[in-house]
């Protein structure tokens, strides 16, 4: 398609893209904000309101200006397969426990009684196949018992000697009990005497620090007498106040410098150098002022002033600019646009067979003679007197409402007139510095770099789906 230009911008964030015949006619979502657009013939890219997700038919990224050739759109990712379902847990073989009963105690076996016990364990079971014979029933717990067989008597030709040995353990326990019984004895009366020697020691030691601690506590009570714990008191609290004063300043600075951080960027990034294939008369003048507010304005015809470096800016208070106040004045406005030569608002249809009408009259004369064509009219007078707003701040809503915005800017007199979408308020602050690096519009090529000094404007706009952020709505050379 010959008629299209080498590049486009995205209509929302103004990031550039190569212009290519297949993008036209398509939805794409931008790379930067990753908003929809569709790409006319005539090289211009227009928004697409809130596409919802499920409605798209491109869920793509473009690539950006000088991106290789061969990069294409990107596809959104395939949803996660859902995950597969848990197996199900294992059965558990019941345990069959080996019930023992607990052993009564039973006196020394006399000499010619032998105790005879016999234990049964069940055999441990096997897993049993489809193939496997049957087997024999396995006993069950109630058959493991013990078997307790007490003789009474000895057999018949017990040795009659065996008699002498328990007697002879039993002399001997008795006699390692009673050598036992002396040591313990003898342990337990040293332990008794190192205690009793520990006990005096101790006592001996509370009296010594006792002695030593009564001009202390003498001390403390004539510090409590004279009023000396009621002044440590009021001074810890001082000490306090003091940090709390401290920790507040930090915080008040922290706020401070992220404010002045978030206007540096504005600044700096209206300042930036632009690419190398935009570096030359007059297409420069265009880059640098398509990231302002406002291409031109009243208050400015020539747009805001071409530069390369403000770093020595200073930063005024930011001031608000409630808009709520001046809707019903907006509503009056629907439709029209200003005329200056004849001080009118007229709708756009209506403004030519206006011009003839009025032929180069005003005022009072040019508003009777458009009432009697029944031309719907406002004069400019009358809404800037219904606006109540200071003369700074009309001026300003009237450059958005009335100027021109960038290519890719935000339509501020289609948006706030034709479809009413009013912001909550504007937010101003002003910003002057004493040798900034300028560049001047002589009118023919190359733009004259002076170093000077300037004064401008930052503005940010607070409301639902209007962009934030700041960036330079005014800008000028001090002479």
């Amino acid at each position: 398609m010959s008629g299209l230009p080498d590049t486009f911008a995205c209509p929302w964030c103004g990031m550039s893209y190569p212009a290519k015949p297949v993008l036209v006619g398509k939805a794409v979502r931008c790379k930067g904000c990753r908003n929809g657009f569709v790409l006319q013939p005539d090289g211009v890219a227009t928004k697409i309101q809130d596409p919802p997700a499920s409605s798209m038919n491109v869920s793509a990224v473009m690539p950006a200006a000088g991106a290789q050739p061969g990069s294409t759109v990107v596809p959104a990712p395939a949803p996660a397969p859902a995950p597969a379902p848990a197996p199900a847990p294992r059965p558990v073989s019941a345990l069959v426990p080996v019930l023992r009963s607990a052993p009564e105690p039973r006196p020394a076996p006399q000499p010619e009684q032998i105790e005879v016990v016999a234990v049964r364990r069940a055999p441990t079971p096997e897993p049993v196949s489809a193939r496997s014979p049957p087997r024999s029933p396995t006993p069950s717990p109630t058959d493991q018992v013990e078997v307790l067989a007490n003789r009474t008597t000895s057999p018949p030709g017990a040795n009659p000697k065996s008699e002498r040995v328990p007697k002879k353990k039993t002399e001997a326990l008795k006699a390692a009990r009673a050598q036992m019984s002396a040591q313990l004895a003898e342990i337990t009366q040293k332990a008794a005497n190192s205690e009793v020697a520990k006990r005096e020691e101790r006592k001996s030691e509370r009296i010594s620090k006792g002695e030593g601690q009564q001009p202390a506590r003498a001390a403390a009570r004539n510090a409590v007498l004279s009023g000396n714990g009621e002044r440590q008191h009021r001074e810890l609290q001082k000490i306090w106040l003091i940090v709390g004063l401290v920790a507040v300043v930090g915080l008040l600075l922290a706020v401070v410098l992220n404010l002045r951080s978030a206007v540096r960027s504005a600044i700096d990034g209206y300042a930036a150098p632009v690419p190398s294939h935009q570096n030359h008369y007059p297409v420069l003048g265009n880059a640098v002022r398509s990231r302002a507010w406002l291409a031109s304005a009243p208050s400015m015809p020539s747009g805001p002033l071409l530069v390369s470096d403000l770093s020595d800016a200073d930063f005024g208070p930011e001031r608000p600019i409630e808009l709520t106040p001046v809707q019903p004045v907006l509503a009056e406005l629907k439709g029209l646009r200003l005329d200056p030569a004849m001080g009118m608002w007229l709708a756009p249809a209506e403004l030519a067979k206006a011009q003839s009408l009025v032929a180069g009259k005003s005022g009072d004369e040019a508003q009777r003679l458009l009432t009697a064509a029944k031309l719907r009219h406002v004069p400019h007078a009358g809404v800037v007197k219904r606006l109540g707003l200071e003369p700074e701040y009309a001026s300003i809503l009237l450059d958005l409402l009335t100027g021109s915005p960038p290519r890719e800017g935000e339509p501020f007199a289609q948006r706030m007139l034709d479809h009413g979408e009013l912001p909550t308020r504007l937010v101003v602050r002003t910003f002057h510095g004493r040798s900034g690096s300028l560049l001047i519009d002589i009118g023919r090529p190359p733009y004259r770099a002076v170093q000077g000094a300037y004064t401008g404007m930052l503005m940010r706009i607070e409301g639902d789906r209007w962009p934030i952020g700041w960036r330079v709505l005014q800008l000028a050379q001090v002479k």
